[in-house]
């Protein structure tokens, strides 16, 4: 396991938890009905789920920036080369 998927690991489990949390706590505050306590980690959680989703987000952008350049298919002569046959 490399450094990165190390850190890949830990990033999910943190995201996990981020949410899980208070979603959690909203959950036991209907349950207990507890009002002021279900309005307070209702948005919470929400705020948590969409922070994470963007942080996904951004992690993706950046994979797809970065991957390596698809290679040109073979026999391909660019229009201003000096290739046989062309």
């Amino acid at each position: 396991m490399t450094d990165g998927d190390k850190a890949n690991a830990w990033m999910t489990a943190a995201g996990v938890i981020f949410v899980a949390t208070p979603v959690l706590a909203a959950g036991v505050c209907v349950l207990t009905r507890r009002a002021v306590g279900a309005w307070v980690f209702g948005p919470v959680a929400a705020v948590c789920g969409v922070l994470v989703h963007a942080s996904l987000y951004v992690d993706a952008r950046q994979a797809e920036l970065y991957r390596p350049v698809p290679s040109l298919p073979s026999g391909y002569c660019a229009e201003y080369s000096d290739c046989s046959g062309g």
